[in-house]
């Protein structure tokens, strides 16, 4: 029996022509479109396609396409928003020179044995992770969403920083050998990340709560450990807005709520909400009725995927959830 593949997998073999030795190895959701990474085995190469505007106006260009005897020498890891991780670990910036796309290395990390692991983006802001635990960042600092305070601001009590951070810089507090990250995301002007211990780490803006640090506090500066009652085993940020499974598989969200995002009106456990209005969650609040397995969060929606009464994987989506990041 041929396995039938999912409806969007299959379509984007049919309007992006992928053959059938081809493997979709990551799809990654963006504001201006969907870029997809497929891999064949055979060729030992790797393809970028990026697919712009909407279902009436499809728009395919073919990014590149990078071999391991090529100009990559290794396949692809992960894409993001124009950078690369190869499978040893190390980052790429892919830059368009004079119509001819060719990838920088990007010198990141310190210690020879410390390989990149995962990346996010944010709207003009990046977080990386390696394999150590630590975590770097950088692109525009706009409300701290990379997590650093500039020597010109340590003394003056400003709620905004445009100063750009041009290249990958550790965060210092996740050098600490007593913490360890496992997991980062980033919102459009929020970042979060995860240790291995299940503590959530957030920084950036916070204007609709989407720090979970409540409604008083407009911004934050550097990394600040968001108390909650739960050890996070998975977290997506999106827009405006962040939700978590944590290691029980109950599902938390908080932020920007006003399309049911973080918080969808038939999982509202009405007695346990509380510090919340219409259309923002301030702080952590538990899905009612609800398990799961993995969520993704795109810029205004959300997609869960659980467990129905059968047993059977399905995937409940609430919010706006036509653009979602899958990792």
């Amino acid at each position: 029996m041929i396995a039938q593949l999912p409806p969007f997998e299959q379509w984007l073999r049919d309007i992006l022509k992928i053959r059938s030795d081809e493997t979709i190895h990551q799809i990654y959701c963006q504001a201006d479109g969907v870029s997809v990474v497929t891999h064949n085995q055979i060729k030992k190469n790797s393809t970028i396609f990026q697919i712009m505007g909407d279902q009436k106006d499809i728009r395919i260009n073919l990014l590149t396409v990078f071999y391991r005897s090529g100009c990559l020498n290794e396949v692809i890891k992960k894409y993001c928003n124009g950078y690369i991780i190869g499978e040893s670990g190390t980052l790429y910036q892919c830059l368009d020179i004079e119509s001819k796309l060719t990838l920088k290395k990007i010198d990141t990390v310190e210690h020879t044995q410390e390989k990149i692991v995962e990346i996010q983006s944010g709207w003009n802001h990046f977080l990386i992770l390696t394999n150590y635990g630590h975590v770097y960042s950088w692109g525009l600092n706009l409300f701290h969403a990379c997590g650093h305070i500039p020597e010109s601001e340590k003394n003056e009590n400003k709620t905004e920083n445009i100063i750009n951070i041009n290249s990958p810089t550790p965060i210092p507090c996740f050098l600490s050998p007593l913490i360890k990250v496992a997991q980062i995301s980033c919102g459009i002007w929020h970042s979060v990340c995860v240790t291995a211990l299940g503590d959530i780490y957030v920084f950036g803006l916070n204007k609709d709560g989407q720090l979970g640090l409540g409604k008083e506090i407009y911004h934050c500066t550097s990394p600040e450990l968001l108390t909650c009652d739960f050890e996070c085993a998975q977290i997506s940020c999106g827009g405006r807005h962040t939700c978590a499974v944590d290691k029980n598989g109950n599902v938390w969200g908080w932020g920007y709520n006003a399309q049911g995002q973080a918080l969808p009106s038939d999982h509202i456990d009405k007695k346990a909400i509380t510090c919340q209005d219409n259309t923002h969650i301030w702080v952590p609040a538990k899905w009612d009725n609800i398990k799961a397995e993995k969520i993704v969060c795109g810029h205004w929606g959300t997609s869960v995927i659980c467990l129905n009464n059968t047993k059977e994987k399905v995937i409940i989506s609430c919010g706006n959830a036509s653009n979602i990041k899958q990792n």
